[in-house]
């Protein structure tokens, strides 16, 4: 009895060091599976993945201050005119106006591609079938992230060079790498964008 009960308690761990590994493997490949759907699903509602949701914020709230930055322009442009009628213009208007300007693009681009509001040229894409689109779309993406990041990486050494270097604005002494930081921030979040976008035509169409 105790024999065939301690070689009944053998063969359970025995079972269990062989399955074991097995069962975890299992469970960590279920885990994973789950994780990256999560991050990497950009279909629409509430199956939005995290990295399409955070990309689609990140865009929305660049794309506000966007707006507040063209208020900024309207208000400084405009009162340069009016003080200018009393003899007082503002100090610097159009450089101001040219950082503004450069800023408002580079902060709109990220919103501009969530929306799709990007120029593209489909008349003779969508004669192919919609994996071959799917495709077509997964590869043209992937060469705007890799651009975009070369983009990125280059303006944030050239931004690094410029604060080296010290070159400010002639009339405001104003430095140009806090700009161009900003711009730079744009790229990447475009990327971030982009990148969501390739990832969400795999889904729906090369991988299916």
């Amino acid at each position: 009895m105790y024999y065939y009960e301690g070689l009944k308690s053998l063969r359970c761990f025995d079972a269990t060091l062989v399955l074991g590994p097995r069962l975890i493997f299992i469970k960590a490949s279920h885990v994973f599976t789950k994780v990256s759907y999560a991050f990497f699903n950009t279909q629409g509602g509430d199956e939005m993945g995290i990295l399409s949701r955070f990309a689609r914020r990140l865009s929305s709230f660049l794309d506000h201050m966007a707006r507040w930055i063209v208020v900024a322009l309207m208000v400084l442009i405009v009162g340069n005119v009016l003080l200018r009628l009393f003899g007082s213009p503002i100090q610097g208007t159009i450089e101001w106006a040219e950082f503004l300007a450069a800023m408002l693009i580079g902060l709109s681009l990220a919103y501009c591609g969530a929306q799709g509001g990007h120029i593209a040229l489909e008349f003779l894409v969508e004669k192919f079938s919609t994996k071959v689109q799917a495709v077509l779309q997964v590869v043209i993406d992937f060469f705007v992230v890799v651009f975009l990041s070369l983009s990125f990486w280059r303006i944030i050494l050239y931004a690094n060079d410029l604060k080296l270097s010290g070159q400010v604005s002639l009339t405001t002494k104003t430095p140009y790498y806090l700009f161009i930081y900003v711009i730079a921030f744009g790229f990447l979040a475009y990327g971030l964008v982009v990148l969501g976008s390739m990832i969400d035509s795999l889904r729906k169409g090369v991988l299916r």
